[in-house]
């Protein structure tokens, strides 16, 4: 049987009853915490799982979470996730590397994915750095070191780019999931 759980305001779930009062048996929920039914409107005291006190006289309603991109996450990973009135999208690491190499191999532009992910200041430093490497590459061309060292930047780039811009989105998005709010970018000054 599974249950909603309600505890600091905040409503998750649904658990199966074995979590539920495992998580309860070592304190990692209050016992003033309470569960709803899947399907049911009625709130009880979790204590209803245990047996211990048994008082069935429905709480006040509360509101059940909405489905959301978070809970199929949730189920696998059996991390708890902060739900609130908003939900926010995850950063997809899939997206974020396209985003770097597509710009990349068809403009020579680097850090597009990692501006998608909130890594602003990287992307920045990697499309800056990128376009700067490219002009001393084509005065290399003239003495023919630059058709080394061109290809050799391009793949370093590329390869620096997607292994950034995939971290900086799996790090978005665990942040959106566990803080039930946007990630601050990294160019912002954290509260």
């Amino acid at each position: 049987m599974n249950y909603y759980l309600s505890a600091s305001d905040h409503v998750t779930g649904p658990y199966e009853k074995e979590e539920l009062v495992d998580s309860l048996k070592y304190g990692i929920i209050s016992s003033e915490a309470t569960i709803c039914e899947v399907g049911s409107d009625y709130w009880q005291p979790i204590s209803v799982l245990t047996g211990k006190k048994m008082d069935l006289a429905p709480l006040p309603q509360k509101q059940l979470p909405l489905e959301t991109p978070f809970t199929e996450l949730q189920e696998r990973s059996g991390a708890p996730i902060r739900v609130t009135n908003n939900y926010y999208q995850t950063k997809s690491p899939g997206t974020a590397v396209l985003l770097e190499i597509l710009p990349g191999i068809f403009f020579q532009t680097f850090g597009i994915g990692n501006l998608y992910s909130g890594n602003i200041a990287t992307g920045l430093i990697l499309m800056l750095t990128y376009w700067a490497s490219c002009v001393v590459n084509f005065f290399l061309l003239f003495v023919l070191i630059g058709f080394i060292t061109w290809p050799l930047t391009f793949f370093a780039y590329l390869v620096i780019s997607i292994i950034s811009a995939q971290k900086a989105a799996e790090r978005a998005s665990w942040q959106t999931i566990m803080n039930g709010t946007p990630p601050v970018p990294d160019s912002l000054p954290r509260t």
